[in-house]
């Protein structure tokens, strides 16, 4: 009977945040790396697996020694560069683009620092996989991924090896660690063993991999790691116990034979979902700010100038999305240093933003009559909605809203945001726009011939030509949400802002919701203004897709 294959794969797992910030984290990656090298001198079959691309490119910033010897043990097979991504990140709330751009920079500076990329993804402890991640994966040269969570009591897979499909036909093969990703001692490195083992012959597999290491603040698979590794080959003669890395694994699996799973890799710790609702938004606005930003700059024919500012930026964001800081589990040091870190990048876009509309405003002969007003859709697609801006021009006198072919278009003045209401007026109109295009509207100094009815909205009432949303004015509680279009109410009762005992974890892995101790009342509720247009709320959060320069 032919020896079933393991192999041994030692890792650090190394999160750069967490209990501790990223500078104490770096910390880690250098003595971890330094390490790992030592035990290489130490012990010549060692080998040693490690991913995200950011630490390589810190090395080589402040330790480019070590960089230079960790090369020497790529050329050599032991020193096994997994991953391919910046960071490991979370892998459910960043957008695609994002996740992208992970394999994008991370496979980038692989290829440059080593003059190889990665040729399996891993993410051993993000907290759940999106379905859209096979064809990330394989478009980015990945054939294989290596993952532990949702762990077999929280998600049952067909096998701990399967080819992951994709919607759009790309696949990978899946690897989820039957044991821990990591093992400190010897008692743990023959329990994964064991683990493996016996996966291995429920399922028909002849080969999978078995981690063992130091994990979470770094630290090398050890001596005694080591040594108990060579102690296990000589007792189980009956196994083909080898060391190496996850490549190994996966460059010698035939995927056709392998199970196939489609969708989501979910199931683990739903509290990182809903945590720091703050954080999660500022990550979103980032990533439309700086999408925002990137084609601005070609649109304008200024890339150039903005390319190095706009990488880095994307680089500092996707350390942020690093699992445990997006999903809110890292200390809160560590969180606000990611917002201080996203912050900066919204501020780089917003100035590449600034310059590029001044750019693209000035290529356009604007003289004619009235105020020109340039919208200007960084989109793929063909914009067909509203458009909000501030008007200086004349706002203290009625004023006349044109589209480019010169009709007449119905427009909201609202000052509610304004300070100086004879100086300025926030406009509101419905506006189309095409796809990477501009149009150009104009303000007249005439009185409008279609100013527009407001809707019908009682005090208490919200709508939209989708939604109208009742409001008890006595508690501030949304009692009727009504689909205008499928004829629905949405509610099944009040929805009010109520507060329990919660004992939950961060993760919301263990403790429970408890009793109900009290629901928030407004004290006020009131109507602030009601337009003829309805109110789209992109400019709340600053993510409103097009961009409007009066002038």
């Amino acid at each position: 009977m032919e020896r079933k294959k393991v192999t041994m794969v030692g890792n650090s797992h190394i999160d750069p945040v967490w209990l501790w910030r990223d500078r104490e984290g770096y910390q880690a990656v250098r003595s971890t790396f330094a390490s790992a090298l030592e035990r290489m001198k130490e012990f010549p079959e060692f080998c040693y697996t490690a991913s995200s691309s950011a630490f390589y490119v810190w090395l080589e910033r402040y330790c480019p020694d070590m960089l230079e010897e960790i090369r020497q043990r790529v050329e050599e097979g032991r020193w096994h560069l997994a991953g391919g991504w910046w960071v490991e990140p979370d892998c459910n709330i960043p957008g695609g683009e994002s996740l992208i751009r992970q394999g994008l920079y991370g496979q980038r500076e692989l290829l440059r620092l080593f003059g190889r990329r990665a040729t399996c993804g891993y993410n051993v402890d993000s907290f759940g996989h999106q379905a859209g991640l096979p064809a990330i994966l394989a478009g980015q040269g990945l054939h294989g991924y290596v993952f532990m969570r949702p762990q077999p009591d929280q998600l049952t897979l067909p096998a701990p090896a399967f080819r992951w499909e994709g919607e759009d036909g790309s696949t990978v093969i899946g690897e989820r660690c039957e044991g821990e990703y990591c093992a400190w001692t010897r008692t743990a490195i023959v329990e994964n063993l064991d683990k493996t083992l016996a996966a291995m012959e429920r399922c028909g597999l002849d080969h999978l991999p078995v981690y063992y290491g130091v994990g979470n603040h770094g630290g090398c698979p050890t001596i005694e790691n080591i040594k108990a590794i060579r102690e296990l080959i000589l007792e189980r003669p009956e196994l083909d116990m080898q060391n190496g890395g996850p490549d190994d694994f996966f460059g010698s699996v035939d995927s056709a034979a392998l199970p196939a799973w489609q969708g989501e890799l979910e199931g683990c710790f739903p509290g990182c979902f809903t945590v720091d609702a703050e954080l999660k938004r500022l990550c979103r606005d980032t990533e439309a700010a700086l999408v925002k930003a990137e084609i601005l700059s070609v649109m304008a024919g200024c890339e150039e100038q903005t390319h190095e500012q706009l990488r880095e930026s994307w680089k500092l964001l996707l350390f942020c999305q690093f699992h445990d800081t997006l999903a809110g589990t890292a200390r809160k040091e560590a969180r606000d240093d990611a917002v201080i870190d996203l912050h900066r990048c919204l501020s780089v876009a917003r100035e590449v933003i600034g310059g590029c509309l001044q750019l693209l405003s000035s290529r356009f002969d604007l003289r004619g009559d009235g105020f020109p007003l340039l919208v200007v859709n960084p989109t793929d697609t063909p914009w067909d909605g509203l458009v909000e801006t501030d008007i200086e021009w004349r706002s203290k006198f009625p004023m006349r809203l044109k589209d480019a072919a010169g009709n007449e278009q119905v427009y909201d003045a609202s000052v509610i945001r304004l300070t100086a209401p004879d100086t300025r007026k926030h406009f509101v109109f419905r506006g189309q726009v095409p796809a990477f295009g501009v149009a150009v509207y104009r303000l007249m100094p005439e009185a409008p011939t279609r100013p527009g009815v407001p809707m019908d909205c009682p005090e208490n009432t919200l709508e939209n030509d989708f939604l109208r949303a009742r409001i008890d004015p006595e508690t501030g509680a949304l009692v009727s949400l009504w689909d205008k279009q499928a004829g629905q109410e949405l509610l099944s009762g009040p929805a009010e802002l109520r507060v329990y005992e919660d004992d939950r974890d961060t993760w919301g892995a263990k403790g429970d919701i408890g009793a109900l101790r009290g629901v928030y009342r407004a004290e006020k509720v009131y109507r602030e203004e009601n337009g003829a247009l309805p109110h789209e709320p992109w400019a709340e959060r600053g993510a409103h897709p097009l961009v409007a320069d009066p002038g």
